[in-house]
């Protein structure tokens, strides 16, 4: 848990009464998002920070050192942290205040820091990151949606109308939508295929999924009463969870 007096809690949650494990304190101002990052292979877990100070930092989560301490945006606190567990070296850090993205890669200790190129939209609100691939999509205030590559982030690679209301586009979520058929070849097996999918919310609540192989709309209903605030998607239980400016917390079957 991040707060307004600059520290980040590290809490127990595996006992009957939750405890604090660790107080991390750095950051000079109020930490405004945090995300976490585990190695694959060595299971260590990371945790990167991003605060009104303008920096991001990166912890060891299992002792609470600091790893890492870097000046972030030049203006405007972090508003936003997106990390990648299929390339656990990689996060992105959004500042509203200066209307940035960049993109952080951590090697042994170096940073790289590359901005987000191109604006085809006006009012950077928020971003995601593929989970498992290398794209990752940034939304705006005037409706738009855009579609990156991490590895050429000069140009986007798609721009989706997000909102058919002229609404912001506030929330963002990225997966992989899986289905078996009954396989061509081999009678009684099933085969497995994926739909990657991009779907996002609006400030008056509505909900638009795109097919990202197609870039065609495969969705869109009024969710919330309110702005849509956040979205979050669960590989294990396949749903989708929104949260609103009504006050309202929905789970829906991907």
């Amino acid at each position: 848990s991040g707060s307004c007096d600059g520290t980040v809690r590290i809490w127990a949650t595996n006992t009957k009464q939750q405890r604090c494990t660790a107080v991390l304190a750095h950051h000079k101002d109020w930490v405004t998002s945090l995300q976490s990052l585990t190695q694959p292979g060595s299971g260590s877990a990371s945790l990167v920070t991003g605060s009104a100070d303008k920096t991001v930092a990166v912890w060891d989560a299992q002792v609470g050192d600091l790893v890492l301490h870097q000046p972030a945006h030049q203006t405007g606190a972090i508003t936003g942290l997106t990390t990648n567990h299929a390339q656990p070296n990689l996060f992105i850090s959004t500042s509203t205040a200066s209307q940035t993205v960049k993109l952080w890669d951590i090697q042994a200790g170096q940073t790289e820091v590359q901005a987000l190129g191109g604006k085809p939209g006006q009012g950077l609100i928020n971003q995601t990151i593929w989970p498992t691939e290398t794209l990752f999509a940034s939304c705006y205030t005037d409706g738009l949606v855009c579609i990156w590559d991490i590895r050429k982030p000069t140009q986007p690679l798609a721009v989706l109308q997000g909102s058919k209301t002229e609404s912001s586009v506030t929330a963002l979520a990225m997966y992989t939508a899986f289905s078996e058929t009954a396989h061509k070849f081999v009678k009684g097996a099933k085969e497995k295929s994926g739909q990657q999918l991009l779907i996002c919310g609006t400030a008056d609540g509505f909900l638009t999924q795109w097919d990202l192989a197609t870039l065609h709309e495969t969705n869109f209903y009024q969710a919330h009463s309110g702005r849509i605030n956040s979205i979050a998607y669960s590989p294990f239980s396949h749903q989708i969870t929104t949260a609103s400016a009504d006050g309202v917390v929905k789970v829906w079957q991907a």
